[in-house]
């Protein structure tokens, strides 16, 4: 055992005068204090290794995420680009269409096909199976 010196208040002093076995209950009393301080440090540091291992997990975690999100997002935005341009394709295509109809018709036909008669076209061109402009017209001439 060790002999320390330690300073004390006068009030503790003499309180510790009154006490059978003072040295032992200074003794255990600071037995006491490192015990729990030493157990909140390990705990302290335990708690904290571990948080930190949760945060790495969950960077890594989030990383991975954020970069499949952003791929998918990379590849929905170029399929929507990609069907914004087919559909401005199909809709320069069925106004060329009708442009070269309306042309065929007005120099086989000789006037202005209506409003009408392109819709009634148009329709019977994409439902009926063998339906084109000479049949159309030879309608037409018939009636």
């Amino acid at each position: 055992m060790t002999n320390r010196t330690i300073s004390l208040s006068e009030e503790l002093d003499e309180q510790l005068k009154k006490e059978e076995n003072a040295s032992g209950l200074i003794a255990q009393l600071l037995t006491q204090y490192y015990k729990l301080n030493v157990n909140k440090i390990e705990d302290i540091e335990t708690r904290q290794k571990s948080i930190e291992e949760e945060r790495k997990k969950f960077q890594e975690k989030y990383s991975e995420d954020y970069a499949i999100l952003e791929n998918r997002k990379q590849i929905i935005k170029k399929e929507v680009e990609t069907l914004e341009q087919l559909k401005e394709r199909q809709r320069t295509r069925r106004e060329e269409q009708v442009k070269s109809i309306l042309d065929w018709f007005k120099s086989s036909v000789g006037r202005e096909m209506t409003n009408e008669e392109l819709s009634n076209y148009l329709f019977r061109y994409d439902n009926e199976t063998g339906f084109n402009m000479y049949k159309f017209v030879d309608e037409l001439k018939e009636k």
